[in-house]
């Protein structure tokens, strides 16, 4: 029983693999069709003109670009005085703890020789 159930996935999942490259070959003639369409566009004549019949596609082809985001000079202010505050309280600590251990002696390493 339990080979016949085995057999019958085997089959199963070879009849769903073959399905699928069937259907990759169907979609990948199209999926050609749709890159080849997405590379192009259209210009008018008068930009074509304006550009002094120069046809290269870098010239014509609209970019996605991000608008530049400044924040306003106050913000950028807080935000290093905020900092600033913060590494001298850090260095403020780092005096403290050296003036704590400066009670202990550094081994002497002659003695150890």
């Amino acid at each position: 029983m339990l080979r016949y159930l085995g057999n019958r996935y085997a089959l199963y999942r070879n009849f769903r693999k073959a399905d699928l490259a069937a259907l990759e070959a169907c979609i990948a003639p199209l999926q050609s069709q749709i890159d080849r369409l997405s590379r192009q566009f259209w210009v008018t004549k008068a930009q074509v003109k304006g550009n002094k019949y120069d046809l290269s596609a870098s010239r014509y082809r609209q970019s996605d670009q991000d608008e530049a985001y400044y924040e306003s000079p106050q913000v950028t202010m807080e935000r290093l005085l905020v900092l600033e505050r913060v590494m001298t309280a850090e260095i403020e600590a780092l005096r403290e703890d050296r003036r704590d251990l400066s009670g202990f002696r550094k081994p002497d390493r002659s003695a150890a020789a």
